[in-house]
């Protein structure tokens, strides 16, 4: 936007009032104080500046001192001056500011002094409104500086109103400049001899003219002076342009730089995320596939569970209805009924038939084995889970410590060792065994129960982890030399590696037995038992049973010791709740039972009662036990043989 001019000044000094000065360039200079070492001596310029309060005051002071006196101000009388009548002349210029034309940018006050003959100036004030900045050149600067600033400067202090106090010993001022304007030097007189002349009184005297050129000396000094104050003040501003913007590009530079390591690293993060980003697609893909399959499992779960039901409702109603037909069976034995139109059985001379009773009771149930534990509460089990390596250790003060792998997430704790606080401690394989220990600071241990190996076969040999296991009781036995320690062989596995886990239990037989205090737990009725692991490796709520029952053992030292022996010897007779006669049943097509002759065998005292609920659905279910193949046959052909 291009800046206008204005020639007359607003009385009401608003628009030349700044809420804040803008920042400048140009060179540094005092506040409100004349030095004339700022500049150099042929510029003829000095500057000062002002603050937000004081450039309003400072204006008007300049407006009613010099520019409201333009007319003539005084008249000199005096003998010396020849009568001869003196003005003060000034000129008013106003620059608009760039961005808004209600404000003032610049204001310049040329100040000259002008008699009858000629016109010398003073001095040009310039004022920049919006930087505070105040800038006097010209000729007479010093004359200025001397006798009117200071009078200026009380002014503004006092701030006064009338115009009348402002234009006080400005006349003192201006014949002073006009002293010093007028020559000094006196023209040396040269006697000079010439030839008599008759000169008639009549003719005129000749007339002094005066020197025509001198104006315009006066002016083009001005001019130059001008010129190079603005010159010097442009060139301050270049140079300081130009170093702010060597370091704006040193900054701008360093941001560069910085950007692109941003880059590089945004870049290096970018292909990490694209890794993850297939690794999770990856994830994902199985995932689906895995969740499919346990889809077509649990249905054929649900369709298997269905046909065992309905398989168990028909065996009971069968087993109800061969019941009521035995009950049916002995009450016509007890009381017999005669139907007078059938002949008897005393007079014909037919051969007597009689039908025996049979036994309902499944002689064949599977036998339960010994009281099993009750279910682990796997909310009461108190485990410290594995910590991140700190400076500090995490202190335990359990007297038994159990480093076991996944098998033993389900081991109560409070069961296995009753009389003793312990702390279960996630081992997962023997090789971070010894570093589990040593993250963790031992108190009081007395017992170290131990248990890990299943995840080192699958990617090691035999022998490291054979010599990893020797270690691990070197380094117990170093720092804790009384604490038992309960060594635990490996479990039975469902896969190749079954004939590794027992190469490597028959090792830590003889690893145990180098040590003191150091017992070794054999789980050989693991080996013996089915259906104990639900994966390859992992046990099941059966196994677990086991393999808590052989640990409490050894904890308690009451492990049983298997020794191989003849079976067959130690076989007891069973006793014979149903012992083998002759008997006759009665032919198909007879529809009437005949009382038997034979007498009924009474069952022993010792044997288990016959449930004798009569609600069959109150009973205790069938379907939890495998039931063999030819147990269902027997079955079947009884139930035929009852129908």
């Amino acid at each position: 936007m291009s800046s206008t001019k204005n020639k007359s000044p607003d009385l009401s000094f608003m628009r030349y009032q700044f809420d804040e000065f803008k920042n400048t360039k140009a060179r540094e200079v005092p506040f409100e104080e004349v030095d004339y070492s700022i500049y150099k001596a042929s510029s003829n310029c000095i500057a000062f500046k002002t603050s937000e309060k004081r450039i309003g005051t400072w204006i008007k002071t300049f407006y009613y001192r010099y520019h409201a006196a333009n007319s003539e101000i005084f008249q000199q009388d005096d003998e010396d001056s020849n009568n001869i009548a003196r003005s003060l002349i000034t000129s008013w210029e106003e620059q608009a500011a760039y961005n808004d034309n209600t404000k003032c940018e610049k204001i310049t006050l040329s100040l000259a002094i002008q008699d009858k003959n000629q016109q010398e100036n003073i001095a040009t004030i310039i004022i920049y409104c919006s930087t505070g900045r105040i800038q006097i050149q010209g000729r007479l600067l010093h004359e200025w500086g001397d006798k009117e600033f200071p009078i200026l400067k009380d002014l503004v202090d006092r701030n006064p109103e009338e115009s009348s106090t402002l234009t006080k010993e400005l006349e003192n001022f201006l014949k002073s400049c006009l002293n010093k304007s007028q020559p000094t030097t006196e023209e040396s007189s040269i006697p000079t001899f010439t030839p008599a002349k008759t000169v008639s009184e009549s003719s005129p005297e000749p007339q002094t003219n005066q020197n025509p050129a001198r104006e315009s000396i006066s002016t083009i000094k001005n001019n130059t002076a001008n010129l190079e104050l603005n010159f010097v003040a442009f060139q301050q501003e270049v140079i300081k342009s130009f170093e702010d913007l060597k370091n704006e590009k040193k900054e701008k530079d360093k941001e560069l730089e910085q950007l692109k390591k941003r880059i590089s690293s945004l870049e290096a993060s970018n292909e990490l995320l694209l890794k993850e980003n297939t690794n999770l697609v990856a994830i994902l893909k199985k995932q689906t596939t895995i969740e499919k399959k346990l889809k077509n499992i649990t249905t054929q779960l649900e369709e298997n569970h269905g046909k065992n039901t309905k398989q168990h409702d028909s065996e009971s109603s069968s087993m109800i209805d061969a019941s009521k037909n035995t009950e049916k069976m002995r009450n016509t034995e007890l009381h017999p009924q005669t139907d007078p139109d059938l002949p008897s059985t005393e007079d014909t001379n037919t051969p007597a038939t009689f039908y025996t009773p049979v036994d309902t009771r499944n002689p064949f149930l599977i036998l339960e084995d010994e009281k099993t534990e009750p279910r682990l509460d796997n909310d009461k089990i108190q485990r410290v889970n594995k910590e991140e390596a700190t400076s500090t250790n995490k202190i335990i003060t359990e007297s038994t410590i159990i480093l076991c792998d996944s098998n033993g997430h389900k081991l109560d704790t409070k069961l296995l060792c009753p009389d003793t606080s312990s702390a279960y401690i996630r081992c997962p394989t023997i090789e971070s065994a010894e570093n589990i220990l040593k993250q963790h600071d031992l108190k009081n241990p007395k017992t170290i129960i131990l248990h890990s190996g299943t995840n080192d076969i699958e990617k090691r040999s035999v022998e490291s982890i054979c010599k990893d296991t020797h270690s691990l009781l070197s380094f117990i036995k170093s720092k804790h030399p009384h604490t038992r320690i309960i060594l635990s062989s490996l479990l039975p596995r469902n896969d190749y590696l079954l004939e590794k886990a027992q190469k490597l239990n028959e090792q830590l037989i003889k690893i145990s037995s180098e040590f003191t205090n150091t017992n070794l737990v054999k789980h050989d009725n693991l080996f013996r038992s089915t259906a104990i692991l639900y994966d390859k490796k992992h046990l099941n709520s059966k196994g677990v049973k086991i393999f808590a029952k052989n640990l409490k053992g050894a904890y308690f030292g009451t492990t049983k010791k298997y020794q191989p022996t003849n079976r067959s010897s130690h076989q007891q007779p069973s006793t014979m709740y149903h012992p083998a006669k002759k008997t006759t049943f009665p032919p198909f097509h007879q529809p009437y039972p005949i009382t038997p002759t034979l007498p009924h065998f009474q069952h022993p005292s010792s044997h288990p009662a016959v449930r004798t609920n009569g609600n069959a659905n109150q009973w205790n279910s069938l379907v939890n036990y495998n039931i063999p193949e030819k147990l269902t046959e027997l079955v079947t052909v009884l139930q035929r043989f009852l129908q």
